[in-house]
């Protein structure tokens, strides 16, 4: 079942920043990378550390707990200690909003 929610607007989430949002009863974490939106899991996989409180290097949010990484784009674990993915989630521009599904996890 879709959980559809309006997050924010683009020019509230310029390029290279990213900010946690609660959809549908999920912690989201939305990514502008370049001008494109990503949304993924909120919490580290690993260490249940708040994503939005690490940082973005190189396509990567890195984790703020044991600085673990993962790409952006596909949730993958590409730093140790984690080995497990982040959730992804549809995520879409509708005229100046941001609307993110967290309802079912992209694979």
């Amino acid at each position: 079942m879709p959980r559809v929610e309006t997050v924010c607007k683009v020019k509230d989430l310029p390029p290279g920043s990213m900010q946690r949002f609660e959809v549908g009863g999920r912690a989201v974490l939305l990514i502008n990378l370049g001008g494109e939106m990503h949304a993924v899991g909120a919490e580290c996989i690993h260490g249940n550390a708040s994503l939005d409180e690490g940082g973005i290097e190189g396509g990567e949010i890195v984790c703020p707990l044991h600085m673990g990484r993962f790409a952006i784009k596909t949730g993958k674990a590409t730093g140790r200690p984690p080995i497990l993915p982040l959730p992804r989630y549809k995520v879409w521009i509708r005229g100046e909003d941001v609307l993110v599904d967290a309802g079912e996890a992209l694979l």
